[in-house]
C-alpha cells in the first residue's frame, strides 16, 4: 500500500465519516445516476436503502421527485430527523428482509454493507431482497472486489472483498452492468490534493475507469426471472 493511499484511509473510525468526503460524494452522484436511469418513468417509487442508516447512501436518488418512499434499514440510525419521505427501521438486514411481507421496493440499494457480513449472510441477503422487489425494480450494490485486498484496511468489522457475481448464482437476481472505479491511487492523490471540486472528482471517476484495474464495483441487478 503506498503511502498516500494509507494516510487516506486512516482515521476514518465512522463509516458515515469516511463516505461523506467529496470524493466519494461525488462517486455515490454517479452511482445514483446509474440506478436512477434504470429506474421506471412512473412516480410512487418506494426504495429500500440496506445499511444506509449513517447517511442516505444515495441522496440524489432520495431527493428524484419519482420517489414517493425511502425506507432505511440500520442497526445504527444517525440520519437528520425531519426528512421528507424517510421511514428509518433500527434492525439488522438479515431479520428485516426475513420478516418483510409489505408492498414491493422498486430499487434495492446496498451500498458497502455485504463486505462486513459473513459469506453465507451475504448470500441469503441477495437471496431474499428478490422477494421484496417489484418485476420491473432494480438493485444497486457497491463492493470493493478482490483488486482492493492489498488497499483495505481492517477496523474491528469483518471487512472484506466481494466478487458479487461468484454469489449471484441460485439468488434470483441477474447482473445488468457492472462499473469498476476507484484506482486507490489516483483516489489517494484527489485526497493529498485537496480536490473537492465536482467537475475534476468527475474527471478523476472518469480516469479512474480509462485506466481500469479498479477495486470498487458498481453493479445493477434485476429479477432473474419474473
Amino acid at each position: 500500500m503506498g503511502e498516500g493511499t494509507k494516510a487516506y484511509y486512516e482515521g476514518f473510525e465512522d463509516y458515515g465519516v469516511l463516505y461523506d468526503t467529496g470524493f466519494w460524494r461525488q462517486y455515490r452522484r454517479e452511482a445514483g445516476r446509474l440506478l436512477a436511469a434504470a429506474l421506471p418513468a412512473r412516480t410512487g417509487l418506494r426504495v429500500l436503502d440496506l445499511g444506509g442508516g449513517a447517511l442516505l447512501s444515495l441522496r440524489e436518488l432520495h431527493a428524484d421527485p419519482r420517489v414517493s418512499e425511502y425506507v432505511v434499514v440500520d442497526l445504527v440510525v444517525k440520519l437528520p430527523a425531519g426528512l421528507p419521505k424517510v421511514a428509518a427501521t433500527q434492525s439488522d438486514i438479515l431479520s428485516y428482509l426475513r420478516a418483510y411481507s409489505g408492498p414491493p421496493f422498486d430499487a434495492v440499494i446496498i451500498f458497502g454493507v455485504l463486505e462486513y457480513l459473513k459469506p453465507a449472510d451475504a448470500e441469503e441477503v441477495l437471496r431474499l431482497v428478490p422477494g421484496c422487489l417489484s418485476p420491473e425494480g432494480r438493485v444497486l450494490v457497491h463492493e470493493p472486489n478482490a483488486r482492493a485486498a492489498a488497499y483495505m484496511t481492517r477496523g474491528q468489522g469483518e471487512q472484506r472483498t466481494v466478487e458479487l457475481e461468484s454469489l449471484l448464482s441460485g439468488s434470483g437476481l441477474a447482473l445488468i452492468e457492472r462499473r469498476d472505479y476507484h484506482l486507490p491511487r489516483v483516489r489517494a492523490v484527489c485526497a493529498k490534493l485537496g480536490l473537492r471540486s465536482p467537475a475534476l472528482l468527475r474527471m478523476g471517476l472518469a480516469l479512474e475507469r480509462l485506466l481500469g484495474g479498479g477495486a470498487d464495483s458498481l453493479y445493477l441487478l434485476k429479477r432473474d426471472s419474473v
